[in-house]
């Protein structure tokens, strides 16, 4: 249980650094390069320049927007999600070789987000605490660390720490952060989503173990496998489906640089507002089930549900800056392909949640204690 637990929070900062970064590179692309395509226009091609580089920035320099500073706190959530990564992945404490390395990435990643953080709000660039070897520390650590965590890495773990590895700075100059002239555009984007995505999985099987843990024996006559399933499907309808309604994704360089914060802001208020929504929906389903059928105490709790966010979400404010001319087509199989690559994502978790969790309960080592404890 403590070990979900600490994967859900390893995965929600590694989420917060993710979206940070992404933010800082809507701030230098965002208005001058497409996502896709299109990077030999005049503006797009100056921006390529490594003048506006922030990862780190390096003289001469020239920021652009609040890119600086938004990257230098990504590296910061980072630095603090780096502490507990190695028990999150391999369930384990690391080694004293594995610990000192992390101590130093720890300590290099936070000191070259201090200096990046600093050079935004000055203007100019700023210069880490130990200079070339802490931004050598911060470059090389990671991704030699992160590949012994994969090798001593199993299933949702190792998939995480692979792409952990991917979206490391050394990895990315050698890769997709090349571009046609100097830096390619959107490689910092890239290098978010990676970080985000990378324990997605990770993070949301903690939780959704976390969370079938405490229904068993709570959804009526609902088994092991069933109560899991149940939680997969209320945990996918809340987080990702309601505020998908409300708050729609548009393509990366869609809208407006200055509103990212306020989109980002409504939306995670929706996804609070659907999450706490159907927290009180299962209470008060499991209350009405006292007196009537599990089937229509589940009708009427569902139905309360729906009526609740409808409200929430027709009083949030709304916004629609994708622009008039740009193609429906494309805004469609975007949205789509969203909606199916995390409907896999969920049914994929879920299975494989509800058959561990089943094999667990039907197992004679399994601790009566606990199960019994489970089913009150």
């Amino acid at each position: 249980m403590v070990l979900r637990a600490l994967r859900v929070v390893v995965g929600v900062l590694l989420g917060v650094s993710g979206a940070l970064m992404y933010a800082a590179s809507a701030q230098r692309w965002g208005g001058a390069c497409p996502w896709v395509g299109g990077v030999d226009g005049t503006l797009c091609a100056l921006r390529q320049d490594h003048l506006y580089d922030f990862l780190p920035p390096s003289l001469p320099w020239e920021p652009v927007g609040t890119a600086a500073q938004l990257a230098g706190w990504s590296l910061l959530v980072l630095a603090v999600a780096s502490v507990p990564l190695p028990w999150a992945l391999l369930g384990r404490r690391p080694g004293i070789a594995s610990a000192v390395a992390l101590l130093c990435a720890v300590l290099a990643t936070g000191a070259v987000g201090i200096a990046i953080v600093r050079s935004g709000l000055t203007g100019s660039v700023v210069e880490p605490v130990g200079a070339d070897v802490t931004l050598f520390v911060w470059a090389l650590v990671p991704p030699v660390l992160l590949v012994r965590f994969a090798v001593a890495s199993r299933g949702w773990p190792l998939g995480a720490a692979v792409t952990l590895i991917l979206a490391t700075p050394l990895v990315a100059s050698f890769s997709y952060a090349i571009g046609p002239f100097d830096a390619q555009p959107w490689w910092e984007a890239v290098s978010g989503l990676l970080t985000a995505t990378a324990v997605a999985g990770t993070a949301l099987g903690g939780l959704v173990g976390v969370l079938s843990a405490l229904a068993l024996g709570r959804f009526g006559g609902l088994g092991p496998r069933a109560s899991t399933l149940a939680v997969t499907a209320i945990g996918f309808a809340a987080l990702y489906v309601v505020p998908f309604v409300a708050y729609p994704p548009n393509p990366p360089a869609v809208g407006r640089a200055e509103t990212i914060g306020l989109r980002t802001g409504l939306y995670f208020i929706a996804v609070a507002i659907s999450v706490i929504a159907a927290a009180v929906a299962v209470l008060v389903g499991r209350r009405l089930a006292q007196r009537w059928s599990g089937w229509h105490s589940a009708l009427a709790a569902g139905a309360g549900y729906l009526v609740v966010v409808g409200v929430a979400m027709a009083l949030l404010p709304s916004y629609n800056e994708v622009p008039s001319t740009f193609p429906a087509t494309l805004l469609y199989e975007f949205r789509a392909a969203s909606l199916v690559s995390s409907l896999a994502l969920w049914t994929v978790l879920g299975i494989v949640l509800a058959e561990l969790v089943g094999r667990l309960t039907e197992s004679p080592a399994a601790e009566p204690s606990v199960l019994a404890g489970a089913r009150r």
